[in-house]
């Protein structure tokens, strides 16, 4: 039975459970059962998913790493009917928390927070963070509290690093600050374009390598256009020291070099746009972010419904990479999208058990093989079999 949020109303739920399944229910009895009891079922589902998962590929570059995580959120508007549990901005509204293995092809953490709910509260939450793995974020979820968690699991991280963030160069209370004016002015005049630095990160002192980068000049100019557009809608004042700031992208990480060398930081950094690319299919063809004024325990109902179809899915592709890696092809993470929702009732006999339809998905899956794979330029050291998909 599929379902959509926005569109479906009880009774199409009653008549599809009829026609498909030969259950008979009423519309009102059907109602009766989105409850609390109901959504915990579907979630617990999901939780269980989560801790199932398959090691399937690996990165070619980061086999030092037991994992490597891609984490970030989603935000999307709610029915009124759900303001009191998922307080928005204006109105109702939901947060996604993802968390992403891309070494080892798998959903890490999912949660699901009201809109107001900051990455920032996240930053800490790392009971799935393996020791020795690697973790990938945005300025989000730039904390002190953050990377002490990170550190304590005797893990590492990968950071973009907060614009006017204090640096020292030693661990000293009375520990001089790094002159960032004077760094990017020898740069420039030595006509250098990256260059790193061991240094600790704010009050707390933590130790890290901070990788700068010039940027282009015309980069620089767009940033600080956009700055200065936005201060200008504030009512504030574009200060001096942002413009420095605009002049460089820097990183923070407390990976050693022969880890992970300058000269791929950035590179590395770059796949967080996987995570992005996955939170466009989830509102572009699950449609996640759509949902009529209905009770809120139907729309929990839904929404972990979804998630879960979305990771089995994710597990379907893992097989079918698997069983294109020898091609060395890569699965365009879109196409297969696309596939599965057309696929559906075939994946949904598949799920129930019935004999023969395993077959008959990958024989589909086989006949449409090559329509599912984009070919790409391969970066220097870097494969991701999975969603390596721009």
């Amino acid at each position: 039975m599929t379902f959509d949020g926005n569109k479906q109303s009880l009774n199409d739920h009653s008549q599809s459970m009829s026609l498909e399944e030969n259950i008979f229910i009423s519309k009102q009895s059907l109602h009766e059962k989105f409850n609390a009891n109901s959504v915990a079922f579907v979630k617990k589902i999901l939780t269980d998913h989560l801790t199932k998962q398959m090691n399937i590929s690996s990165i070619s570059g980061l086999e030092s790493f037991s994992a490597v995580y891609l984490q970030d959120s989603t935000k999307f508007k709610l029915p009124h009917s759900a303001k009191n549990i998922y307080p928005g901005y204006h109105q109702a509204g939901a947060s996604i928390q993802l968390t992403i293995d891309i070494k080892n092809n798998q959903f890490s953490n999912i949660s699901i927070h009201p809109e107001t709910y900051n990455d920032v509260n996240e930053a800490a939450n790392l009971n799935y963070l393996e020791e020795g793995s690697l973790m990938i974020r945005d300025l989000g979820y730039f904390s002190v509290k953050g990377f002490k968690a990170i550190l304590e699991k005797k893990s590492f991280f990968l950071s973009r690093l907060q614009p006017k963030t204090v640096l020292y160069k030693n661990s000293d209370k009375s520990s001089e600050r790094l002159d960032i004016v004077d760094l990017i002015d020898n740069m420039r005049i030595n006509n250098i374009s990256s260059i790193e630095k061991d240094l600790f990160i704010t009050y707390a002192k933590i130790p890290a390598r901070v990788c700068f980068f010039l940027v282009p000049d015309l980069v620089r100019e767009k940033r600080i256009r956009e700055a200065r557009k936005y201060a200008k809608s504030r009512g504030w004042t574009m200060s001096k020291e942002f413009e420095i700031w605009a002049s460089f992208s820097a990183y923070i990480t407390n990976v050693d070099k022969e880890k992970l060398p300058l000269s791929i930081v950035k590179e590395i950094y770059k796949k967080r746009w996987q995570i992005e690319l996955i939170f466009k299919t989830w509102k572009s063809f699950y449609n996640i972010q759509k949902y009529k004024s209905v009770k809120i325990e139907r729309i929990e109902c839904y929404l972990y419904a979804t998630l879960l179809k979305i990771i089995i899915h994710w597990k379907i592709m893992n097989i079918a990479q698997k069983c294109i890696d020898k091609f060395k092809e890569n699965i365009s993470f879109i196409k297969f999208i696309k596939a599965m929702l057309s696929m559906e009732k075939i994946i949904f006999e598949m799920i129930k058990g019935v004999e023969k339809s395993i077959f008959i998905l990958i024989e589909t899956l086989l006949k449409i093989q090559k329509k599912m794979v984009k070919k790409e330029p391969k970066l220097k050291h870097l494969r991701v079999s999975l969603c390596n998909t721009k």
